[in-house]
């Protein structure tokens, strides 16, 4: 028998939104978002955005899809002039568009940037701490500036069907571990590609626990699809 494993795509923190500290779509003429306090960026009709043109961006997975809608729709509710570059791509795309002035700002997750874009090895286990660190260093370093974390925690977790789950009972990491040691190719997990490489992905999670699947049970596949494939139990 083989652990069903989905790997579910995320930040090892919460999100929060990011923006430039330039080109931010606003007329010289037009009051800048920074002058307003943050419950009141969003407020329809509020006299710093009413005729402000921002270009909100996201990457290319559902939660982005659905997060920069809500950007979108939040803005437009409050009189800006939304230009919709929504589904850019991928991480590095999106990113990229931020920081050439492409887009104005999109939704990121801590985890990432610390390890994606600062190149951090050793990830900041406090989510307050994590955010509060990613903040400063964008600012300082990159001119780039993140608003206030959401309420929700996005972080990695392994997950495994239901029919798997009552075939084999593992329950924690751990479990996982031990039937590695007793069963190596009873073990197999889909995985996206940043999980499979980032230190606060696989690699850590093994450096972490101790053990190491056999990379001819790791699969890599796009987000969306290791869903279907967990559930179908094929090919993890």
């Amino acid at each position: 028998m083989r652990i069903r494993n989905l790997h579910l795509a995320g930040g090892i923190a919460a999100a929060a939104l990011l923006i430039s500290a330039c080109g931010n779509g606003l007329e010289d003429d037009t009051p800048d978002v920074d002058d307003a306090a943050p419950d009141e960026v969003a407020e329809p009709g509020d006299a710093a955005l009413d005729g402000a043109t921002i270009t909100v961006g996201s990457k290319d997975f559902d939660e982005q899809l659905i997060l920069g809608e809500i950007s979108v729709a939040l803005l437009e509710d409050a009189g800006v002039d939304v230009v919709n570059e929504v589904n850019l791509g991928g991480t590095d795309a999106a990113r990229a568009a931020l920081e050439s002035g492409e887009i104005d700002h999109y939704w990121e997750y801590t985890g990432t940037a610390w390890i994606s874009f600062f190149g951090e090895t050793d990830p900041i286990p406090d989510r307050v701490e994590q955010y509060e660190a990613v903040r400063d260093r964008e600012a300082t370093e990159r001119g780039l500036f993140w608003l206030e974390p959401t309420p929700f925690n996005n972080t990695y977790g392994i997950a495994l069907s239901q029919e798997a789950d009552a075939e084999l009972g593992v329950d924690t990491i751990s479990e996982m571990g031990e039937l590695l040691e007793t069963d190596p190719d009873a073990v197999t997990l889909c995985v996206e590609s940043e999980f499979n490489v980032r230190d606060d992905g696989l690699p850590g999670m093994e450096e972490h626990y101790g053990f190491e699947i056999p990379s001819g049970n790791v699969t890599v596949l796009d987000t969306g699809v290791i869903y279907g494939a967990t559930a179908d139990r094929d090919p993890c």
